[in-house]
């Protein structure tokens, strides 16, 4: 079993409050690394929002994409 399949299946069982907690936990990780780490701000938020643009469009191509099965 590959280490994505085995995260597949734990999502699958997530409900919508793991969810949330997970993206908080995520956020919560980054701003961490943020304060740890001083020049990763350096980038500006131009960068960031670039980031932040290009992988809601993939997520956004796989939430509303059509369904192969």
């Amino acid at each position: 079993m590959s280490i994505f399949s085995w995260a597949e299946e734990k999502f699958r069982k997530m409900r919508w409050l793991d969810i949330g907690i997970f993206k908080l936990c995520v956020f919560a990780f980054a701003m961490m690394l943020a304060d740890l780490w001083p020049q990763l701000p350096a980038f500006g938020w131009k960068f960031w929002g670039a980031v932040f643009v290009v992988t809601y469009i993939r997520l956004l191509i796989v939430m509303l994409g059509k369904d192969d099965a």
